[in-house]
């Protein structure tokens, strides 16, 4: 979200004035109530106003070190609500002796730089329980961004310092086991709150074909992930003047950036979406892609996410590959990673609908050309029509609902006509967002995977029928190389009457 825009710059820097500055109270008050909603303790929230001369680095933003200095601060303030249940004991916690509290581990994602002016709101939430610790999570929020720049999660331990070594409040009895009560039930409404929350931000949405992530690997994609919405959401904050200097050059080049409005939806109007496409080959090696200078030093946070990516379509591959009685490396020898392919790692931001006027299409219905597509996303928007219904049926689109720790999986175009229509590639669009989800901005971080450039594009199951579903997948592209194939329909796209070609499409 783009900084609330003030006056002057004494009005922007109002928040260190006594009071707070009313200009900033709605702004406090929408953080505020949005942390409660998702379960944070409101007795260990506080404010820290960015100061010009103490907290800014050399490079305008609030220093690194300023978070902990932060999450340590609200720490305290949580720690000062036990005196309700410890009573006398209170000092004793404070003042280490007996059993008092130890930091055991804490980790910090910066997701977003913080500059003057501004004030960040910061506020604990517990997540766990056992009897002699509980895992924290602190997030602080910019009051001029509105949305969470920072978060850090860690274990707080209850250490005996008489004995050198960790108690259990349940073992200790008396106040101690109140204050453990206490903490059992702050998380269990937490949670409930959690979930809550959860529900009302996917609601009016149904579920769609997904893969867990739940296993160690997927932990790993799911924290990586997590990692580059924020450098996603930081990308698409870059100066107009910036993009323009990396904007994409179709059929030349998909990489770089597509400006809003490009495109067309089903009525015509320009697109409400912008994308920025990084090549697997420029990632892998094979070729070199210049990229904005915000985005170089997360290079290996994307390959590595990259490789993720590519690890969990050869499962699905080979999976299917061996349905279909192929042999298991039919699909994965066509889309090597290692060999020059149009397959590519996409970031769209779909712009949020705050206007009456906004409720309508944000990315044209469509089906991916390519083989396979990795999705993830957090806020809903994504619809897929259901098959055998005409794109012009607005009862025939149903939502897909995002699923934590879960990424969304579409066949592609390619695979369908390798497969001689026995796969099918979902006809998809970006509608405005269901519910209040349609007041943020929308971003998905996408896998598109298509075949190495020189493959063929001749089926190699199934029968065909002149057209496969009525998806264009007839026998006169048997002799094309994916390349050509991919050029042929990405510049069908551009033309005009490439709205009206696709409403007679099949998912």
């Amino acid at each position: 979200m783009a900084p609330v825009q003030f006056k002057s710059q004494l009005e922007a820097s109002s928040y260190l004035a006594p009071g707070g500055g009313q200009l900033y109270s709605p702004l406090r008050e929408k953080i505020v109530s949005q942390a409660l909603s998702q379960g944070y303790d409101q007795g260990s929230m506080m404010e820290h106003g960015v100061v010009w001369a103490d907290d800014q680095d050399p490079w305008g933003h609030i220093m690194n070190a300023k978070f902990p200095h932060c999450v340590s601060a609200s720490n305290f303030r949580f720690f000062e609500s036990f005196e309700e249940h410890l009573k006398d004991k209170f000092q004793d916690l404070m003042k280490v002796r007996g059993i008092g509290v130890i930091v055991k581990s804490s980790t910090l994602d910066i997701k977003r730089p913080v500059s003057y002016p501004d004030s960040i709101i910061v506020a604990n939430r517990i997540d766990e329980v056992k009897a002699d610790r509980y895992h924290m999570t602190t997030t602080m929020w910019s009051l001029r961004q509105q949305s969470p720049v920072a978060e850090s999660n860690g274990w707080v331990v209850f250490y005996d310092y008489s004995k050198g070594k960790p108690s259990s409040l349940v073992q200790a009895g008396g106040v101690y086991a109140n204050l453990y009560a206490s903490l059992v039930e702050k998380s269990k409404i937490a949670s409930q709150k959690r979930v809550e929350w959860a529900q009302i931000h996917n609601k009016n949405c149904r579920s769609s074909m997904s893969i867990s992530l739940s296993p160690s690997p997927g932990r790993v994609l799911t924290e990586e992930i997590d990692k580059l919405f924020g450098v996603c959401q930081e990308t698409f904050n870059l100066p107009e003047e910036v993009k323009q200097a990396y904007y994409h050059d179709i059929p030349r080049t998909f990489s770089g950036f597509k400006p809003r409005g490009q495109t067309k939806t089903e009525k015509g109007e320009p697109d409400r979406y912008e994308s920025f496409t990084f090549s697997q080959d420029g990632l892998m090696g094979n070729t070199t892609q210049e990229l904005p200078l915000m985005l170089r030093p997360h290079v290996p946070l994307i390959t590595s996410y990259l490789k993720h990516c590519q690890d969990i379509v050869a499962i699905i591959a080979s999976a299917l590959a061996k349905r279909l009685g192929l042999p298991k490396d039919t699909f994965t020898t066509l889309q090597s990673p290692y060999k020059p392919s149009g397959t590519n790692i996409r970031w769209l931001k779909a712009f949020a609908s705050r206007a009456e006027e906004d409720l309508k299409t944000a990315l044209m219905h469509h089906t991916d050309f390519g083989t396979m597509t990795l999705l993830a996303n957090v806020v809903g928007g994504l619809q897929i029509l259901t098959p055998g219904r005409s794109v012009t049926d607005e009862a025939a689109w149903l939502w897909v609902r995002p699923k934590p720790n879960c990424l969304i999986i579409n066949m592609g175009d390619a695979i369908v006509k390798w497969t001689g229509g026995l796969l099918r590639s979902n006809m998809h669009r970006v509608r405005h967002a269901p519910g209040d989800q349609r007041y943020v901005d929308k971003y998905s971080l996408v896998y598109l995977v298509r075949p190495e450039r020189m493959a063929s594009m001749r089926k190699l199951v199934g029968v065909s029928t002149g057209g496969v579903n009525g998806n264009d997948q007839d026998d006169s592209d048997d002799d094309l190389t994916a390349w050509e194939w991919e050029v042929k329909k990405a510049m069908a796209m551009v033309r005009p009457e490439f709205v009206s070609s696709t409403k007679a499409a099949i998912a």
